[in-house]
């Protein structure tokens, strides 16, 4: 499951049928990337990026494995600060 898709979902209130209606994807394929079950496409970070412009998809989206190795979850942790 990606949890960090999952809570920016229910910090938006939605559930995934709402949350896949408003970025303009299918339910299914809503489910499938929370879930964890397939990784979004190039269209659906699109989309999904439109809609939450200050989102950062790379925290998103990206494996903790990744971004563990490109230090991007500690910039996360030292730009909120």
């Amino acid at each position: 499951m990606n949890d960090r898709l999952r809570d920016f979902r229910m910090k938006q209130g939605m559930s995934i049928q709402e949350m896949s209606e408003y970025i303009g994807v299918s339910k299914s394929a809503y489910e499938k990337v929370e879930y964890a079950q397939r990784t979004p496409s190039y269209n659906f970070v699109k989309k999904f990026k439109s809609k939450y412009p200050q989102s950062n998809t790379d925290l998103l989206f990206l494996p903790m494995s990744t971004l563990k190795m490109c230090d991007l979850y500690n910039y996360k942790i030292w730009r909120q600060k």
